[in-house]
Order: structure tokens, then C-alpha cells, then sequence
């Protein structure tokens, strides 16, 4: 018996692949939630509205994390070709936030036009255990992350923060906060990073990100005029300053694998 020929048969599995997608057009998307979610799941929503296409959540938590509101878009046609690419907005007390997250395969993510506006008193208390308390107002714009596998593929973004104060033995003070992220090459990643006038130090530098889980870090620092003179002691123990009154510092290492990281949506 002949066979038929392969583009029928692909032909034929477009056809009852669209199919499928009219079909499920107007799929509950509390009914997907009720079959997917296990009853005994940490995620709890208090509504759910529209489809699995096009929705919102209200009221999700998931641990500490808790959202007002959760919006999405699925696009039917890029799951046809096995991608699933979700437009996302997030409202809750402790900001705001939009984007683009795509499954692309296995462990194999990109996030893309990520735009978050946090309240730095609101990350303060996320971030408790790191003795942080800031002031003003976190703005992330992330135009491109992309995770395949364990290793960071692409980093592109720039982020800027109005005043942070680490509160450690020294508390230290950095004003007008600026972050510029940046792929050079496949897997290699340089985040530069500076610290304005307004704060009990200056602050400029970069971090290198290698494919090999290798980071490089160089930093200038320069205690304010006025600063907390324990700041400059501590940084002469690096070495001296130069002759226009920065220490100059280098630390190299090796960062955690990102495949400990789970996506929480």
C-alpha cells in the first residue's frame, strides 16, 4: 500500500493542530486552572476571568509574593509552532510590571520588554535579610534575558533607582542609582553600574559575566565629601586612592548556576 507523502501528512497535522486551537478558543481558563493546579498547590488566586488565551487573576499569592492582579495574553499560532509566548502585566502593592515570557523548549526561556516600576520601600521589606532600606522608586527596563539551559544566553537592559543605604556595620549611602546591562557575545554579559552625587559614596564599575559561570567585577569608589570617615578607612585596606580620590578594586569569582532558578508565574 502506498504511502502518503510526508507534505500531506504535514499538511494534515497543520489542519487538526488549528483545529484544535479553534476548539479550545474559549476554554475557561478557571477550568484550566482547576484541571492543572493541584488543590494542594501554594498558589492561590481568589478569580479567575476569560480564557486561556486571554485572562486575569485576581488576588494571586504565592508565598510572600502577593499580586492584585494578573493579566495575560497567550499567542495560539507561536504554541503551533511549539513556542508559548505570554504577554504579561502585574499589578500589586509593591509595583507594577509588563513583559514578554517565552517557553521555547526545555529549560530554554526568554524574557523580553520587561518594564517594572517597584517602590524601593516595598523591596526593602522583600529584602529584609539583606539590611536594605531605599527610598524612591526602582525603574527596570529589560529588553531582552534569555535562559537556555543553566547558562544566561543574553542579558540587555537598564535600570535606575533614586537612593538605597545599605545598612551594615558602616551604613552607606548611594544616591541616583543607574545599572546598563549588555551582551557582548553569547553567554558573555557586562552590567555596568554607577552611583551619583547624593549619597556617602561614588560609585562606578562593571561586572563581567563569562559562558563559564566566571564573573569579573572592577569598581572605582569614592567616599563623599562629609561621609562617615570609617568608609575611606575601609577602603584603603583595598589599597590607595588615586589622584582623583577613587580606590580602584578587582574581584573575580564563579556565579551560581542559573538552572537553580525556577520561572514563578
Amino acid at each position: 500500500m502506498r504511502k502518503p507523502p510526508k507534505r500531506i501528512l504535514a499538511l494534515v497535522g497543520a489542519g487538526l493542530a488549528s483545529y484544535l486551537v479553534i476548539l479550545l478558543a474559549d476554554f475557561p481558563a478557571s477550568l484550566a486552572w482547576s484541571l492543572l493546579v493541584p488543590a494542594a498547590s501554594p498558589v492561590t488566586v481568589r478569580t479567575i476571568h476569560g480564557t486561556i488565551w486571554q485572562g486575569r487573576l485576581e488576588g494571586l499569592s504565592l508565598s510572600r509574593l502577593r499580586l492584585q492582579k494578573l493579566v495575560w495574553s497567550l499567542d495560539g499560532w507561536a504554541l503551533l509552532g511549539g513556542h508559548a509566548t505570554i504577554d504579561i502585566r502585574v499589578e500589586s502593592r509593591d509595583g507594577t510590571g509588563s513583559g514578554a515570557v517565552s517557553y521555547l523548549g526545555p529549560r530554554h526561556w526568554s524574557f523580553r520588554r520587561v518594564h517594572a516600576v517597584v517602590p524601593l520601600e516595598a523591596l526593602s521589606g522583600s529584602l529584609a535579610w539583606a539590611r536594605l532600606r531605599g527610598r524612591g522608586t526602582l525603574h527596570l527596563m529589560l529588553r531582552r534575558l534569555i535562559v537556555d539551559g543553566p547558562e544566561l544566553v543574553a542579558l540587555v537592559g537598564t535600570g535606575s533607582a533614586a537612593k538605597i543605604t545599605l545598612e551594615s556595620a558602616i551604613p552607606v549611602t548611594l544616591a541616583d542609582v543607574q545599572l546598563a546591562a549588555h551582551a557582548l557575545s553569547p553567554g558573555t554579559n557586562r552590567v555596568s553600574f554607577r552611583a551619583g552625587p547624593g549619597g556617602s559614596l561614588l560609585v562606578t564599575g562593571h561586572i563581567r559575566l563569562e559562558p563559564d559561570h566566571h564573573w569579573s567585577l572592577t569598581a572605582r569608589l569614592k567616599p563623599a565629601t562629609g561621609a562617615n570617615p570609617a568608609i575611606g578607612r575601609l577602603l584603603s585596606g583595598y589599597g590607595s586612592a588615586g589622584p582623583d580620590g577613587y580606590y580602584t578594586l578587582h574581584f573575580t569569582g564563579d556565579w551560581p548556576s542559573l538552572s537553580r532558578i525556577s520561572p514563578a508565574f
